[in-house]
């Protein structure tokens, strides 16, 4: 009889444990977890599938790395594996593809990358379905402005890009001495370049600098030469430009046909891409871009460079170190949490700070989110194309090279 006794206040005792460990959070951390599913919707096909599939690479690149370094620490060692899904850079494929990570393939936590068109998609079904969403590269304004508990955003917003532009104009401007007075804008016509297209007309007219050329054009555009004509019609003393790469890629190469390109283009990420100047050589030698990171900013950078180009071949750029960072993030993420339930990584990713050290790789303050989901510490670096590949030019703490002005004969 007093055995019984004795089991039964066993059973009670285990059976408040296991209900405690429910309660509080702490069964799944408390459990050996092996491994940590992530989804990361990417676009591996499609006109944007050459840099889905970088991305792709340095997400492999991190997760090994990671895992090599004895994974979550804080689960015991457990292994990121990633899940990945195609978005085909279309909404309605990213909505699909990202229900399927979450209920089929029970990730604990996604990531993605551009176009921003898809996050806006994607990140939808993720709060649906109280997920923990973290858009890696993916910058337009709407992401975390519509009262989202589950997204994060790592990239400032367009406006913010669009500032730093004119800022940098003003940069320009001076070394040439005051030469550049007319503004032309030229962008794609999805969320990504009518947004940024808002910014740059406020802070181009803030700043004094009237537009002569504003120029839409819808992705993939065949033939650019009408667009062009137009924007040449206004004889503009510099472009701020947003397009995606392939759109990029013809657009420069009709200016260079146009003489187009002896005035300063400054894009807003697409000539950033490892991609796009290795594509282009010297055909658009002195182009701008805004940029996050390069190689050239710290030998650390230029390590983590040399480590990618002798796994895949290429080089790195500021859009795939974006992606590099973001799994790191979301490692960082899974320690805080330590756990893979998707509420605890999510409150995790709202009440994480990194800082300046080893799990800090872009050239940001920190990376810590605000209460809409937004980093609050980045911050850009300008590349220009010299010698066919992109150097950082500004600012002058990143700086590798300084500006090349010879380019620009317009003025000369």
């Amino acid at each position: 009889m007093k055995t019984t006794r004795y089991h039964k206040k066993l059973w009670i005792l285990i059976l408040s444990i296991i209900v405690l460990s429910f309660a509080t959070g702490e069964w799944v951390s408390a459990q050996q977890v092996k491994e940590v599913k992530v989804g990361a919707l990417y676009t591996l096909s499609g006109a944007l599938a050459q840099s889905g599939k970088r991305q792709k690479n340095v997400t492999e690149l991190a997760v090994e790395e990671i895992n090599s370094r004895g994974g979550i620490k804080a689960l015991g060692g457990a292994k990121l594996t990633v899940v990945y899904g195609d978005s085909q850079g279309k909404p309605d494929i990213a909505v699909s593809e990202t229900e399927r990570l979450i209920q089929n393939e029970k990730v604990s936590v996604m990531m993605d990358v551009a176009p921003s068109v898809c996050t806006l998609a994607a990140t939808s079904v993720a709060e649906r379905l109280k997920t923990p969403f973290l858009a890696a590269v993916s910058f337009a304004d709407h992401i975390t402005e519509r009262g989202y508990k589950y997204t994060f955003q790592q990239e400032p917003k367009v406006l913010e890009v669009a500032r730093q532009q004119v800022l940098f104009v003003d940069f320009l401007n001076k070394l040439l001495g005051g030469k550049l007075k007319k503004a032309a804008l030229l962008y794609e016509d999805t969320d990504y370049g009518q947004t940024g297209a808002r910014g740059r007309r406020t802070f181009l007219k803030e700043a004094g600098y009237p537009i002569v050329s504003d120029l839409s054009f819808p992705s993939r555009t065949p033939n650019y030469d009408p667009i062009l004509i137009k924007l040449k019609a206004g004889d503009p003393d510099f472009v701020l430009d947003a397009s995606y790469l392939s759109d990029a890629i013809l657009i420069a190469k009709t200016a260079k046909k146009m003489d187009l390109l002896n005035i300063p283009w400054i894009a807003s990420g697409t000539k950033t891409e490892a991609a796009y100047w290795e594509t282009m050589g010297k055909e658009d030698e002195g182009a701008f871009c805004v940029s996050m990171w390069g190689p050239d900013i710290s030998p650390d950078a230029n390590a983590i460079n040399e480590r990618y180009k002798a796994k895949y071949g290429g080089n790195l750029d500021g859009v795939i170190m974006l992606t590099y960072q973001g799994t790191w993030v979301v490692k960082e993420a899974l320690e805080k949490a330590a756990s893979a339930d998707r509420d605890a990584i999510r409150d995790a990713l709202a009440n994480i700070e990194i800082k300046p050290g080893p799990t800090l790789f872009m050239p940001y303050q920190n990376i810590k989110f605000s209460e809409k989901g937004l980093n609050t510490g980045g911050g850009f670096t300008f590349i220009q194309i010299q010698g066919g590949k992109a150097v950082t030019v500004f600012p002058e703490k990143f700086a590798s090279k300084k500006v090349d002005l010879s380019l620009f004969t317009k003025f000369k």
